[in-house]
């Protein structure tokens, strides 16, 4: 069975259709501490600008650190010492604007070695000094144990002039300039006229020489306000603003203000010569649940709407991706039955429908049944298909999981966490969107993954990283590097894998 929305569009349109908080404060009193060398970790969703301590207008040394929020427990910042620092130092607190409920302690940490744990600390209560050896350490790290269920701020000041800043805390800077061919995963990407990308739950489709990245726009906020942001690149660093390519006016009421439009993706469809965005549409607390469908001419738009469906068994259509196979059969990728499962359903030749008859295991297939799976991405390498899901834990991050068939329909067989190293138990803390291959380097790959920030989510990261398959393998690792060049796949990081085969070094 499915549910149908159509809009008033031209008749060529229809027929085609049915076709966590991290407060800290450190000083270091014997060397320095490099706060460009800092990795943010887990949560730190927003740092504001460092600013001078100061008496009665003087300057009285060290910086403070603001408004630092954090949305999940077991938050954590890696601190890299400089190889004089003898002594860590500083005071944590919850932010006076914390709600009434907020409790949280905070630790000190070297490995799985504490340090120093502070009390249970509550809104209101004084600073909390801490003062402790480094010596030994070149790397310690400060958590944070939300206990309360809502999130909150808290102040973390610097307190010493022994303190030395050197550049902004990697979360909030832009690109370096010895970076302007770089990919920063968890920077601040900005377009061509400055601004920060708003592309998030997005997919990018190449068109010619030009590749096209769409994606939600959340300046304005959760709800679907703005609509469907589209960016063009030719290098995928530096990206050029198309404007709203579908704005949230020309979708449903219930679709607008107090719904949502998410992870919209767009494929071109040779037959008919138009490209087709689908998306999730929602409304009245995910109860709608419905695919959207726009058609345009061209690929930077305007999309005009044209129906909102549930493609397969009437069963809820949410995460949701796009997938075009050699052949060019389509299929979308979605969780259904509440999120509880996902489908994977064969587009008809038009690409603007499921195809029919609907027929399980022929036309369309689950995949992990009561797996609670979301943030689908499929992509095809030799003879091999592969999908990236997330599981279902809101906006905090959660482990990966991936998935190969031989055939877009099946059977797919769980491979485990394809993330590797240092937090890839949370995928780097990022939910996958979209997986695009390399340009120019057979084999390699780039996993697109959105680092929400629900306090403010028009301000939520991507965070981007190559990873190599061996045709034909069931596994592969996905790295972190904390900025990387796609020429580095023909050198630094291929040598890198080959370290990796039996006999290698690593």
């Amino acid at each position: 069975m499915v549910r149908v929305r159509y809009a008033k569009i031209p008749i060529f349109l229809l027929s085609l259709s049915s076709a966590l908080i991290l407060p800290v404060g450190a000083m270091a009193t014997s060397g320095t501490m490099d706060l460009s060398s800092m990795e943010v970790k887990n949560g730190i969703q927003q740092w504001g600008e460092p600013k001078a301590l100061t008496s009665n207008g003087n300057p009285q040394g060290g910086l403070a650190f603001h408004n630092a929020v954090v949305t999940n427990a077991n938050s954590r910042l890696t601190i890299l010492l400089h190889k004089s620092c003898q002594t860590l130092a500083g005071r944590v607190a919850i932010d006076p604007g914390a709600p009434a409920s907020a409790t949280a302690q905070f630790s000190i940490w070297k490995g799985d070695t504490r340090l120093w744990a502070s009390p249970m600390l509550h809104k209101n209560d004084n600073p909390v000094p801490f003062s402790l050896n480094v010596g030994p350490y070149r790397e310690v790290t400060l958590k944070v144990d939300r206990q309360s269920g809502t999130a909150f701020t808290c102040r973390c000041d610097w307190l010493d002039t022994a303190v030395t800043y050197k550049g902004r805390v990697p979360e909030v800077v832009d690109r370096p300039e010895s970076w302007k061919r770089d990919f920063v995963p968890g920077a601040v990407w900005r377009d061509n006229n400055g601004v920060p990308i708003q592309a998030h739950g997005g997919g990018v489709l190449k068109v010619g020489n030009t590749w096209f990245w769409v994606g939600e726009d959340k300046s304005k906020g959760y709800n679907n306000f703005v609509g469907v942001h589209e960016y063009s690149s030719r290098d995928l660093i530096h990206w050029h603003d198309e404007g709203v390519v579908l704005p949230a006016s020309s979708l449903p009421e219930e679709f607008r203000s107090t719904g949502v439009c998410e992870r919209p993706k767009i494929i071109y469809n040779p037959l008919t010569k138009l490209y087709f965005m689908w998306m999730h549409l929602d409304a009245h607390r995910y109860t709608v649940s419905e695919a959207g469908l726009a058609i345009a001419p061209k690929v930077n738009g305007p999309f005009k709407y044209v129906a909102a469906i549930r493609p397969v068994n009437n069963s809820t259509f949410r995460d949701m991706n796009v997938f075009v196979d050699k052949d060019g059969s389509a299929y979308l990728i979605y969780a259904a039955e509440n999120n509880a499962t996902l489908y994977i359903v064969r587009l008809d030749r038009s690409y603007g429908a499921p195809h029919r008859p609907e027929v399980e295991g022929v036309t369309w297939a689950r995949i992990a049944p009561g797996g609670w799976h979301e943030a689908p991405a499929m992509w095809r390498y030799g003879s091999t298909y592969y999908l990236i899901a997330s599981h279902t834990t809101g906006w905090s991050p959660n482990t990966a999981s991936l998935f190969t068939a031989k055939s877009p329909l099946g059977p797919w067989v769980y491979q485990g966490n394809p993330f590797n190293g240092p937090d890839s138990h949370e995928t780097f803390y990022t939910q996958s969107t979209c997986v695009i291959p390399a340009p120019g380097h057979p084999g390699w790959f780039i996993y697109m993954g959105d680092r929400w920030n629900p306090a403010d989510l028009g301000n939520s990261r991507y965070v981007w990283l190559p990873f190599h398959i061996t045709k034909g393998s069931n596994h592969f690792d996905v790295d972190w590097h904390s900025h990387w060049n796609l020429k580095d796949l023909g050198t630094t990081l291929k040598a890198y894998v080959k370290s990796l085969t039996p006999g290698g070094s690593h």
